[in-house]
């Protein structure tokens, strides 16, 4: 994703840190206090509003997020809230941060169209990449219904079951030749590090 969003960070030196999402924000003062630029790669993991919160499609009305990282440094709860959240407030220029999570796609299918919001990294690249999912490439390992309604269902269904392994997708994209998107909540964390670690591309030198 670094190759084809935020090439020139391949010359820089990076920690990626794989942590749950409860526990990135304690990361913050540690970071803040070493005065290390950082990005936050994380999701929305939306839940249902009533009941115990169980989850729930990233577009369901009244939604929360059940990330305790985007409520604690942010200070947002609902799905909403999070969605319409602008650049600016994603950026902490004193702590030296972005936090960066999904966002609609607006996704074509033929003639139809469709915007549809991840809850998950795997959501948000098959919805990026509807087209490579519609003509098998990218294969969910089930069969992708016509209409986008019914697709956008499915695939959030199938990727919550149980059966669907997230390492196994993430190992076949990375070995594919296939030429896939980067989902745009990633590219734009990695382009504000790019930015902020090497200046805007056209002050590069000639």
């Amino acid at each position: 994703m670094i190759d084809r969003a935020a090439s020139r960070l391949k010359t820089s030196y990076l920690t990626v840190l794989e942590i749950g999402g409860a526990y990135a924000h304690r990361f913050d003062e540690l970071l803040a206090f070493l005065h290390i630029p950082y990005i936050i790669v994380t999701d929305l993991d939306s839940v249902h509003p009533d009941g115990h919160h169980p989850a729930c499609r990233a577009d369901t009305a009244g939604a929360l997020t059940s990330n305790a990282t985007l409520k604690h440094l942010l200070g947002l709860n609902s799905i909403a809230e999070l969605i319409a959240a602008t650049p600016q407030q994603k950026t902490d220029e004193e702590r030296d941060r972005y936090i960066t999570f999904q966002k609609d796609i607006v996704v074509t299918d033929g003639d139809d169209t469709l915007t549809m919001r991840p809850r998950t990294l795997e959501e948000a690249f098959a919805y990026e990449n509807f087209p490579l999912l519609r003509d098998g490439t990218l294969n969910l390992r089930f069969a992708v219904p016509a209409g986008l309604d019914d697709a956008y269902e499915a695939i959030y269904d199938r990727i919550k079951s149980s059966s669907f392994k997230k390492t196994d997708f993430a190992m076949d994209m990375l070995s594919s030749d296939t030429v896939w998107k980067v989902p745009e909540y990633i590219s734009d964390g990695l382009r504000w590090l790019e930015t902020r670690l090497h200046g805007p591309v056209n002050d590069e030198p000639a």
